[in-house]
């Protein structure tokens, strides 16, 4: 693997510019033209703590064009899975074919994925040590952020975008706010916006609570809503309690797709459903087990600069339990309306969410106390149909206040990008074009 040493400001010119050539990519064909990078960055004092990235350029113009980051939307997951099954220029289909994705953020965007926080993806600690809470994983981000500007320095001062979904809508208001709140500080970027999908953005049981959703979309009947009902009273009272480990394990055993081992979840027993993600679709493509199969080959691992030893999500289970008993029970709300009154916004949801209910959301979003509160609630929303042409497929609902965009997308699940790829990228480029 091509670990990158810790740096400082007063680092040579020609040393940084040893880092970048070594970090060099060369992608798989169809994708074989593209410039892009890949290495681990350290993002603690010790050199134990190394965050996986790989960065790709904007085919045309990119000097002229923002640099996004993207975050992971499960923890302990690899942001990979969105470069191949939902907005990267390298797909991989239900056979294992690789093929090139026009409508990649490409088209708008230098990316940047980001396996985040260690222990995600490729990213490792070599103690084991993994964030417990959303500030220490932004904290790490933000060392990332200001390392890697100093290789890749045509990016400084650059607009800069965050987006994740789910989980990584979380993560991305905590790193979003940090820069906020320190006004850049050592991170020589402009913040100009975030996008954040089926966000992890409310506190937990009111957005995740899906019995009743369930219940009216079929899939339960009158016995699996009330059999639902008092798994979610059970971990509300555990979280009530403090005892958020109860609460965090319970909570994998009721819905999560990361049960104990030999455990099916109660949403599996009840609905029949092997994914919990979807009310229209009740596993994942098979384009998911030909991603882990390839992202985790020897071969991809070479191209990438990743040891043939590492494993892809290996600690996922270890990074997702830290967080799930420090950080998913605790109100972000004040970090949520400084972001939000203090940077562009796009904010969507999804028709056929299984995990946070639109409409949970949507009440969730409606009942936060921030500036444009009122508004948002008497705004009316408008059809939304691709190319803005009505004789073509609606493909949601859009509300517009002020800095903040709301979308309602018909049709996906809880893994947006992975379900209508073609709709967020339409989404995020009306979205640019705001800001």
């Amino acid at each position: 693997e091509y670990i990158i040493s810790a740096t400082n400001d007063d680092m040579s010119a020609e040393k940084f510019a040893v880092y970048r050539k070594r970090s060099k990519v060369c992608f798989p064909q169809p994708c074989s033209h593209l410039e892009a990078y890949s290495g681990f960055i350290p993002v603690d004092e010790s050199s134990t703590t190394y965050l996986f990235f790989l960065h790709i350029k904007s085919e045309n113009s990119s000097s002229r064009k923002p640099l996004l980051l993207w975050l992971p939307h499960t923890l302990g997951m690899s942001s990979l899975f969105s470069q191949f099954l939902g907005n990267g220029p390298l797909g991989i289909d239900a056979n294992g074919k690789l093929y090139r994705r026009s409508n990649s953020l490409l088209r708008k965007f230098n990316v940047i994925y980001l396996d985040q926080p260690a222990g995600s993806g490729y990213s490792f600690d070599e103690q084991k040590r993994y964030p417990r809470t959303l500030d220490q994983a932004s904290i790490q981000v933000l060392r990332f952020l200001r390392r890697f500007l100093r290789i890749f320095i045509e990016y400084k001062n650059r607009d800069f975008y965050i987006a994740g979904e789910s989980y990584g809508a979380r993560s991305a208001v905590g790193v979003a706010f940090s820069i906020i709140a320190t006004k850049g500080g050592p991170v020589p970027i402009k913040l100009k916006g975030v996008m954040l999908g089926a966000g992890f953005l409310f506190p937990l049981m009111d957005i995740i609570d899906s019995a009743h959703f369930l219940h009216e979309s079929s899939l339960l009947d009158e016995y699996g809503k009330k059999t639902l009902l008092g798994w979610f009273q059970m971990i509300r009272e555990a979280a009530k309690r403090k005892n958020y480990t109860v609460a965090a394990a319970d909570l994998y055993k009721a819905v999560m797709n990361m049960p104990p081992a030999g455990w099916i979840t109660v949403f599996q027993t009840l609905t029949g459903f092997k994914y919990h993600g979807s009310t229209i679709r009740s596993r994942q493509p098979l384009q998911v087990r030909e991603y882990f199969e390839y992202a985790n080959s020897e071969d991809f691992k070479r191209v990438i600069h990743v040891g043939s030893s590492m494993v892809l999500d290996s600690t996922r289970r270890d990074v997702a339990m830290e967080i799930a008993e420090h950080d998913f029970f605790i109100n972000i709300e004040r970090k949520v309306k400084r972001v939000f009154e203090n940077t562009r916004v796009l904010f969507y949801t999804a028709q056929a969410d299984a995990v946070f209910p639109a409409t949970n959301l949507q009440s969730s979003l409606r009942n936060l106390d921030w500036t444009w509160r009122d508004s948002l609630n008497t705004a009316r929303q408008k059809p939304w149909y691709k190319d803005d042409n009505s004789s073509l497929e609606l493909l949601g609902y859009e509300t517009k206040i002020g800095k903040f965009t709301y979308v309602k997308l018909n049709r996906a699940g809880h893994e947006i990008s992975l379900d209508e790829p073609e709709a967020v990228h339409e989404m995020y480029s009306r979205f640019l074009k705001t800001t």
